[in-house]
C-alpha cells in the first residue's frame, strides 16, 4: 500500500496537487579581454534558485478531503494567495521532497472561473539571499606589523583648517565666507 505524504504548500496554504514544478538554476561567468585577444573568466556567479509551479486548488479534494472540504474554498485559498503576494514578505514552499526558505513569489497567475470545481493557479518563486550587517571597531593605530614586531606607525588625518589653507579656490572662499 502506497502511503500518501504531505501536500505541497506555500506559505502554510496547501495544495490539493501540484501539476507541474520546474527548478530553475542559472550561473554567470564574467569574461574580461586580455591583450592576447581572449576572454578570460576569474569565477562563477550564481543566481537565486527560481522555480516555476503550477498548483490545484479544488472544492472536493480527493486526497486531502478531510482537511480541506468546504464551501467556496477556491475563493478563499486564490484570495490568501493574492494578499500574500501583495504582503512582499517571504515564504516557505514545502514539497514532499523539500523544503525552499525565503522564497518571494514574482508572479502570480489565478484564473477566473466562477463555477469550476477546480483550478489550476501558477506562480514564479525567486530564492531571496538574507544577509545581516554587523559592526566592527577599527583601532586608528597600529601596534606592530610581520615577524619584526616593528612599530606599525598611526593613522593620520588633517583637520578642516589645514585643508583649507592648502585646499582649493573653492575652499578658500568657503573658509574666508565663514571665518575659516
Amino acid at each position: 500500500m502506497i502511503k500518501a505524504s504531505a501536500p505541497s504548500s506555500l506559505g502554510g496554504i496547501e495544495f490539493d496537487c501540484t501539476v507541474s514544478r520546474t527548478k530553475n538554476l542559472e550561473a554567470e561567468v564574467p569574461q574580461y579581454p586580455v591583450e592576447s585577444g581572449y576572454d578570460v573568466s576569474d569565477g562563477i556567479f550564481y543566481s537565486p534558485i527560481a522555480l516555476e509551479v503550477v498548483a490545484t486548488i479544488s472544492e472536493t479534494p480527493v486526497t486531502w478531503k478531510n482537511k480541506h472540504f468546504g464551501q467556496n474554498r477556491i475563493k478563499r485559498v486564490c484570495e490568501e494567495l493574492e494578499e500574500m503576494f501583495f504582503s512582499r514578505k517571504l515564504v516557505t514552499f514545502v514539497t514532499p521532497d523539500k523544503v525552499y526558505k525565503n522564497m518571494a513569489i514574482t508572479a502570480l497567475s489565478i484564473p477566473r472561473e466562477e463555477y469550476a470545481n477546480s483550478v489550476d493557479v501558477t506562480f514564479s518563486l525567486l530564492q531571496v539571499t538574507v544577509t545581516s550587517a554587523s559592526t566592527v571597531k577599527v583601532s586608528s593605530g597600529y601596534d606592530q606589523s610581520g615577524d619584526s614586531n616593528a612599530d606599525a606607525g598611526t593613522t593620520e588625518t588633517k583637520n578642516e583648517e589645514s585643508s583649507a589653507k592648502s585646499g582649493s579656490i573653492l575652499s578658500k572662499l568657503f573658509g574666508w565666507l565663514f571665518g575659516g
